[in-house]
């Protein structure tokens, strides 16, 4: 390789002030860089052939290329690891709620079945000895336990519906009086059982009837669930809406698990929730039909202790003046 000639040109070039740029010499091209050295006469040459230049340069980019790309790798592997061990977590929690709901809806619902046959059983064997006011009882709880039943499946078949999307509400007035009498004795409660209701009679809302009916049987028997009596539910009417209000003197949601209220199956893991079966659907579905009805269902802590339900409806028509 004649270097030497190709010193001179690059000699050349600095001496007339050119401290780089690129000459041919046999057949090849050259680039050179030439830098004076500070203090001294002399002047520094670096010379190479373009073409392994560009192979060195070629070289580190495609290296670090195959490094990028390798480390992208790496991270979308960890990323799957990571989304498959988290998707293996949902889904042994996804059982286990699952387990936990089938569990729980089988108790829910051979409870009021429970109680139909066990009263029906008792009136069909002692029904000439028994006293009319002990008949007539018996028959109210077989009643109460019959709609219990029928209120979960109606409540079952309405969340597949949510699921779905094939739910709409459809507002028509009620008499919400009326309808807060109906939930509390569809509870079935023993006489003696401490709840008032107190309601205009003339009260009327804005609310799809079927949707109010279990919305308010959430409310109330969360309360009788889960509370203490005395039940207080109030019904208030304003120009701008009607609220009610179901109210219990129980120990109150656990204050970490108040985020969590209306989520679906939702449960608390400290206080009495734990000592009652349930699904955790109750009030999950109560707020879902309460938001796909215009409505709102909101929660706060009662004072001192107890737990308080508000529903929001808008207000029916004003009776017309006689």
């Amino acid at each position: 390789m004649p270097l030497p000639t190709a010193l001179d040109a690059e000699l050349a070039a600095a001496r007339r002030g050119q401290q780089q740029g690129r000459f041919q010499q046999d057949g090849r091209w050259w680039r050179f860089v030439t830098l004076p050295v500070p203090g001294t006469p002399w002047l520094l040459t670096a010379t190479a052939t373009e073409s392994y230049l560009f192979a060195a340069v070629a070289g580190a980019e495609l290296g670090t290329r195959v490094a990028v790309l390798t480390a992208a790798a790496g991270l979308l592997v960890v990323g799957a690891v990571a989304r498959t061990r988290r998707g293996r977590r949902e889904l042994r929690r996804a059982n286990a709620q699952l387990s936990g709901f089938i569990t729980m809806l089988s108790h829910d619902v051979r409870q009021p079945l429970g109680s139909v046959v066990s009263y029906g059983a008792i009136l069909l064997e002692e029904w000439a000895d028994l006293e009319e006011e002990v008949k007539h009882r018996y028959v109210q709880r077989i009643t109460a336990g019959g709609h219990r039943a029928d209120r979960i499946v109606e409540e079952i078949l309405t969340l597949s519906r949510l699921d779905a999307g094939a739910i709409t509400a459809h507002p028509v007035p009620v008499n919400i009086g009326h309808a807060v009498r109906q939930a509390v004795d569809d509870q079935g409660l023993d006489p003696g059982y401490r709840i008032a209701v107190t309601a205009d009679d003339e009260a009327t809302a804005l609310a799809d009837p079927a949707f109010l009916r279990l919305i308010l049987g959430n409310l109330i028997g969360n309360a009788v669930k889960y509370g203490s009596p005395p039940i207080d539910i109030t019904v208030t009417a304003t120009a701008d809406n009607l609220t009610i209000q179901v109210s219990d003197h129980g120990e109150g949601v656990p204050p970490p698990f108040v985020g969590q209220l209306f989520d679906r199956f939702a449960r608390a893991e400290t206080g009495v929730a734990t000592t009652k079966p349930g699904t955790g659907l109750g009030l999950y579905l109560a707020h879902q039909l309460a938001t796909a009805s215009g409505l709102r269902l909101d929660y706060r802590p009662g004072r001192p202790r107890g737990a308080i339900f508000t529903l929001t409806l808008p207000p029916g028509p004003v009776p017309a003046a006689p």
